[in-house]
């Protein structure tokens, strides 16, 4: 219930888990239009913190008396706001590997558009799934005797479905995005920052898959109610902060100290690299350096994707 002590707990992160996730999507809003916003597809970056914002509010559906619709509400709204979050994070990484694994320079022209396909491909799945886990074996409130001391019951009424085989499938749908989503942000870690926030992101969806494991073996022990959905509820704010902190901190940082990145500002302004810098790098290295730089720049070029990335 509200008015429970872990009720009251959960309601109180959910709040600051919703709040701290809001305020980065209001300032991506505000400045979206700065070099390093633009640089990182601020569409994508407000539906992720808007996404991760609401899975914290989310959390408080799951307080109160358990109905049929609650159920089959609760069921839907956390599922298809996860993917929502996550899925703009895996089409992020998709396009930046599309663009940077083309080695054979094939002309690939991507938009805005085509990522936001990807991510409404991947919340179609998780849609379909949750349509037939829906008709075939809804989540129904159903009454259970709860243990709460040695020999004494308790009438609870909670969310179950006749079979545990659709919220399986489910979380393997999900499974799978992660890795995919972990092997697209390896291969682009190398990716200069000035284009894509990889390493950050692949930091974000490796915590995403260390919080998720923990609140699956959370949910598939045989612990107390109050005792799982707050673990739960811990998991998915701390993971929600977390992941925001790592894709948007660093932009934050940056933008507030004032200073750009040199590998920025020679990507998107034409410089080219200052041989008398006093680094000690050879005139071989430093041609190399120069050679690599125009060719993702004619690949960028080519692609029409140098204001877009």
């Amino acid at each position: 219930p509200y008015s429970s002590g872990a009720g009251t707990i959960i309601t109180l992160l959910s709040v600051i888990g919703t709040i701290y996730c809001g305020l980065f999507a209001a300032f991506i809003i505000v400045k979206k239009k700065h070099p390093v916003i633009k640089s990182s597809q601020p569409a994508f970056c407000v539906i992720f913190a808007v996404g991760c914002s609401l899975v914290c509010l989310q959390i408080i559906t799951f307080l109160g008396d358990a109905s049929d619709g609650s159920c089959a509400a609760r069921n839907w709204i956390f599922n298809c706001l996860f993917t929502l979050a996550f899925g703009s994070l895996f089409a992020k990484t998709w396009r930046v590997w599309r663009v940077f694994s083309n080695t054979h320079l094939k002309k690939i022209r991507l938009t805005n558009m085509d990522t936001m396909r990807v991510m409404f491909i991947l919340l179609s799945g998780e849609v379909l799934i949750l349509a037939l886990g829906q008709t075939l074996a809804p989540y129904k409130a159903q009454e259970e005797l709860v243990e709460f001391a040695p020999e004494r019951f308790i009438t609870t009424t909670i969310c179950k479905s006749d079979t545990g085989e659709w919220h399986l499938l489910t979380m393997a749908w999900k499974v799978v995005l992660v890795i995919i989503g972990c092997y697209l942000s390896w291969t682009t870690r190398n990716v200069d920052n000035a284009f894509a926030e990889s390493k950050y992101i692949m930091l974000a969806i490796y915590q995403i898959a260390i919080y998720g494991l923990v609140a699956a073996v959370v949910a598939g022990a045989d612990t107390a109610i109050e005792t799982t959905l707050l673990v739960q509820t811990i998991c998915c704010v701390f993971g929600a902060v977390s992941c925001v902190s790592s894709v948007f901190a660093p932009k934050f940082m940056l933008i507030q100290s004032g200073q750009y990145d040199q590998g920025f500002k020679s990507a998107s302004q034409g410089t080219s690299l200052n041989t008398g810098n006093g680094s000690g790098a050879s005139q071989d290295e430093v041609e190399k350096l120069e050679v690599e730089i125009e060719r993702l720049r004619g690949i960028l070029e080519d692609n029409n994707l140098k204001d877009e990335i």
